[in-house]
């Protein structure tokens, strides 16, 4: 019986389903064109500093290589003439940009690239975001139009439109009473009729986005991606199972199919704006983030006070270096100085960072706590992970971003305090950024409880909704 229900069902969407599928899909297509443009802008950025960074370098070293022949041939020692581009205080404040690598996925999702910067200028310092990372600002305030937010906001009103009458609809023309005298059953009815949407609506949308990965240059089957690609599918699947099993519930609730419309849509609100925003809100207001103005407030304070208490900060420097104890220093030089405040300013700035750091990630444990409040934000946190544009991936990244920091000063102070020159072959030897990625088992353990949990609530949904089907009453 649920056959004939299906191909009954088919034949009546028949005219509909093809412009359902066009739109969307063209919706789709349209949101990875957008997402993949600005992807590629991050990494043309990227690209461009790059070869101008190498060009500079090249440039540097040949000029250091016609210094040391000059010198040879002059008999001077190679230690000496320690300015301009044998100046190692020069090229390590000055720097090297580092970017964090987008992923074959990440078109999936803008995420928070647009509020923590994936590109970035370190030096003997710091690490700069720099105006390398600045966004438009009527971009950050509508947000990004992008396959996740197709996903999250307007896939569940498609879902919403093709299944909020599923039986309001047939009861108030009077074809319910007519269709339950056939030998069938209503669960049965519901489960056909929703079977039918489910197809239409989970094979559009995935079809969709594999044509478009493909189309944008993805691999989809590899090893590396296979599994990305089933958890895009599952959750696909799965938030949409989500919203069918709320539209079966509201449906059980006898009321008008206007009414359904109107409760799926206030739910809707609830879900996707209110519960997201006072979360948001609540994070912020328990673990507020440090300003940005305290952290610039502080390296001046710093800078400031090393200027003035030189020889106390030369006395500090020297208790927290012993290995350089003995050692002939030359603190008239410039550069020695430099380094000397560099070195207090991190001390001084140390606290902030690390107190951003950890009321960023207290916000991120209170969101992951009340995320189960919202399939939104579920559905949200499961495709950040796939497209490697989630808080985790961008902290993991800042993490390895000090570190590298840290190698960086170290390979130019180092040469600085030990009076020595930057040697044309050191440019050889410059420190490198290279990111180690998180596993593939570090991106399932992260998404596969949420997604079971996604999964369990549409069953108990629609069971709830099953049980009420069993007391339905034509005469109400």
């Amino acid at each position: 019986m649920i056959n004939k229900i299906i191909k009954y069902e088919f034949k009546l969407l028949k005219s509909d389903f093809g412009l359902i599928a066009i739109i969307f899909s063209s919706i789709i297509f349209l949101s990875f064109f957008n997402s993949f443009y600005k992807i590629s802008g991050f990494n043309d950025t990227y690209n461009q500093i790059s070869i101008q960074e190498k060009e500079v370098i090249d440039k540097s070293q040949n000029e250091a290589k016609e210094i040391e022949v000059k010198m040879i041939k002059d008999g001077e020692s190679l230690e000496e003439n320690r300015r301009g581009v044998r100046n190692p205080s020069n090229l390590g404040n000055k720097g090297t940009n580092v970017m964090l690598k987008t992923t074959d996925f990440s078109s999936l999702a803008i995420g928070l690239y647009d509020l923590y910067p994936i590109i970035y200028t370190v030096n003997n310092l710091t690490k700069d975001s720099s105006a390398k990372n600045i966004e438009n600002p009527l971009s950050l305030f509508v947000g990004n139009f992008d396959p996740c937010f197709v996903i999250l906001y307007l896939y569940p009103i498609f879902i919403i439109i093709l299944s909020f009458d599923i039986i309001a609809g047939e009861k108030e023309k009077g074809l319910l009473k007519i269709l339950l005298t056939q030998s069938i059953s209503l669960n049965t009815l519901i489960w056909g009729k929703i079977l039918v949407r489910a197809l239409i609506i989970f094979s559009t949308v995935i079809f969709s986005f594999l044509i478009s990965l493909v189309v944008s240059g993805v691999n989809i089957f590899s090893a590396d991606n296979m599994l990305k690609t089933l958890l895009l599918i599952s959750i696909i699947v799965i938030y949409g199972s989500f919203w069918f099993s709320l539209s079966i519930f509201v449906n059980s609730l006898k009321t008008k199919a206007v009414t359904n419309a109107m409760t799926l849509s206030i739910i809707w609100l609830v879900f996707l704006l209110i519960i997201p925003s006072l979360i948001n809100l609540s994070a912020n207001y328990i673990y507020p983030i440090p300003s940005r103005i305290g952290y610039v407030e502080a390296i001046t304070e710093a800078s400031e006070e090393a200027r003035l208490k030189g020889s106390k900060v030369l006395g500090q420097f020297m208790e927290d270096h012993p290995e350089l104890s003995g050692k002939n220093i030359d603190t008239s030089k410039v550069s020695v100085i430099q380094a000397m405040r560099d070195e207090e300013i991190l001390k001084k700035t140390k606290p902030i960072n690390d107190s951003f750091n950890n009321q960023i990630s207290k916000q991120k444990e209170f969101i992951d706590k009340l995320q189960f409040l919202s399939p939104a934000i579920v559905a949200q946190e499961i495709i950040y992970d796939i497209s490697g544009s989630g808080i985790d991936r961008l902290q993991n990244y800042s993490n390895q971003l000090n570190d590298f920091q840290k190698i960086w000063r170290n390979f130019f102070v180092t040469k600085i305090f030990n009076s020595k020159p930057l040697y044309a072959s050191d440019y050889n030897q410059l420190p490198k950024f290279n990111y180690v990625e998180e596993t593939r088992n570090d991106i399932l353990n992260r998404t596969l409880v949420p997604n079971i949990f996604l999964f369990t609530m549409s069953l108990i949904i629609y069971f709830l909704a099953r049980k009420r089907y069993k007391k339905y009453s034509m005469a109400e």
